[in-house]
């Protein structure tokens, strides 16, 4: 993700829902920032989950 996370959203077999990050690297804000215009110029990645 553009703020340094990678992250994963997972269902137990009881229907709960988890999401689970894990910090990849420390971003300052100005990056953030210069990434999130990025990634929003760059249109959508994946599609809309069904949830």
């Amino acid at each position: 993700m553009f703020y340094g996370f990678r992250c994963a959203s997972i269902r137990d077999p009881f229907g709960h829902q988890w999401m689970i990050q894990h910090e990849i690297e420390k971003v300052p804000p100005e990056e953030m920032q210069i990434r999130w215009a990025a990634m929003l110029a760059s249109g959508p990645e994946c599609p809309p989950s069904n949830n």
